[in-house]
């Protein structure tokens, strides 16, 4: 039987045709298992992201309890830094608004997510209550340091007179002691600034509204305590300066001036402390002796101003009168402190003049005899040596008498005579009498004195060597009691009896 191709057709063609069904049938379910799994796999996804969104709020919100104890606990510690009445109420109702705000700014972070700009902007408000808080503790703490060293310079009296103005009207502008007062009774009017720092009104502007300071800057504005600077050190050179007299050691002028004038290169300087130093003693008198406040009133109260230009030209006035111009010996201090050395040096010498005189009243009872020290065998020499220096200075045509008489006329007078020579003669004769009394420190200068004759005034290490003197002085005989060798002088020489 041949083959049917129309058979063979019909069912090849069939086979295809369920060949395309099946594949399209077996499409339809992969992609219905796709979607299954897509819809599961989401579901999976959502479930793991509710769970970790939870996770985050679970901690979220124990971050937040915990940031709000803290920030009550910060509260209480905050409050407990006020020490008065009045700070407790001002810090309680500061610390009532930082509650409020606080709350607002935590309801807002737990309603939004953390990357949100709503709950960073809270973070930013809680962050700046929480330095608030602790500019608030600085600022309680300060004030409270402030008011026990106020308090304590009260009760001490320690506050120094000039703050007490002098109207000159017999009356006085006592508004600084005022104002201190009032801050010990905290009668005064404070606030909170924007950042926490507690600011206290100090004065009104053009408008009437306060105007507040920082409690440093108030405190600036309270009274003062003396500022005796200027008196220490002065007193501690003129306690030297005694020493040394007590020593029969002349006064050293030049490091005399040079402190002093350190001293007025510094109190002409711009600052209170500069104004106050010199108020302290021009008007507490803190020298011992030395009182300038009655004959000084106007100076002080300019001293006082609040005009700057007049505070400014009365430090000027106050440091000359004081240390005078510089390199001057005119200033107050400088006479008071060439006056207390003097008064010891005289006393020295008074009492050397009656030791040598008791010593000559010895030996005139012994007939003149005694026995020398070594002090006395050297000192011997010293007269020896002066003695041969008094003839060369007697005698017209020798270099000394040259030297001498030569520069000043015979009549020591210096005021017709040149500079130079003036200094010259005054080197070599250093450098004579150096080489003769043994005395590598000395010092020579030369002075007009109150009847126009020159003084040689003499310096050194050894204290016998110095004083002031004219020439024939320098070169007299030991039996002079104003004269040089009369310093060096053993009883036999001070009765005459030259070696």
């Amino acid at each position: 039987m041949a083959a049917d191709v129309g058979l063979i057709k019909s069912v090849s063609q069939a086979y295809k045709n369920n060949e395309v069904d099946y594949n399209v049938g077996q499409g339809i379910a992969d992609f219905g298992n796709k979607v299954a799994a897509g819809i599961s796999k989401r579901g999976d996804i959502q479930r793991e992201q509710k769970a970790k969104d939870d996770l985050r709020r679970e901690k979220q919100d124990a971050d937040q309890k915990r940031s709000a104890d803290t920030m009550q606990n910060n509260l209480l510690e905050t409050s407990s830094h006020a020490k008065t009445p009045k700070q407790t109420d001002m810090i309680l109702s500061k610390a009532k608004e930082w509650r409020s705000e606080s709350n607002g700014y935590f309801k807002t972070m737990a309603e939004s997510s953390s990357d949100s700009p709503e709950y960073m902007k809270a973070q930013e408000g809680l962050l700046k209550i929480r330095t608030g808080m602790q500019n608030s503790v600085s600022s309680l703490d300060s004030l409270n340091s402030t008011m026990e060293l106020r308090r304590d310079i009260s009760k001490s009296s320690g506050y120094a007179d000039f703050n007490n103005i002098n109207n000159g009207d017999g009356t006085f502008d006592t508004s600084i002691m005022d104002r201190t007062a009032g801050f010990l009774e905290e009668s005064y009017e404070a606030k909170w600034d924007d950042d926490g720092f507690l600011v206290i009104s100090d004065g009104k502007d053009e408008e009437g509204n306060n105007i507040y300071s920082s409690i440093s800057d108030y405190d600036t504005k309270l009274a003062r305590v003396p500022d005796t600077t200027v008196s220490d050190k002065f007193s501690g050179i003129t306690d030297e300066l005694q020493r040394e007299g007590d020593q029969g050691k002349p006064l050293d002028k030049g490091t005399l001036q040079h402190d002093f004038n350190l001293y007025r290169e510094s109190l002409v300087e711009p600052g209170q402390n500069n104004t106050d130093q010199l108020l302290t003693i021009l008007n507490d008198n803190p020298i011992p002796g030395v009182d300038l406040k009655e004959t000084n009133e106007d100076l002080i109260k300019r001293l006082q101003s609040s005009d700057d230009t007049i505070r400014v030209q009365a430090k000027r006035d106050a440091v000359d009168l004081l240390f005078g111009e510089k390199d001057s010996e005119e200033g107050f201090l400088w006479k008071t402190a060439e006056t207390l050395h003097k008064n010891k040096l005289d006393r020295y010498n008074a009492i050397k003049d009656q030791e040598q005189k008791d010593r000559m009243a010895v030996a005139k009872a012994s007939g003149g005899k005694g026995t020398l020290s070594a002090l006395e065998q050297a000192n011997g020499k010293v007269i020896n040596a002066l003695s041969v220096l008094s003839k060369q200075f007697n005698e017209p045509g020798s270099d000394l008498s040259k030297l001498v008489k030569g520069n000043f006329d015979g009549s020591t007078n210096v005021a017709t005579k040149n500079e130079k020579l003036y200094k010259e003669t005054a080197e070599e004769l250093k450098n004579v009498l150096r080489k003769h009394l043994g005395d590598n420190q000395l010092k020579v200068n030369l002075k007009m004195d109150d009847n126009g004759r020159t003084k040689f005034n003499l310096s050194g290490s050894d204290n016998r060597s110095s004083g002031s003197y004219t020439v024939e002085e320098l070169f007299a005989p030991a039996t002079d009691i104003n004269g040089l060798s009369y310093k060096f002088a053993t009883l036999d020489q001070a009765l005459g009896k030259e070696q």
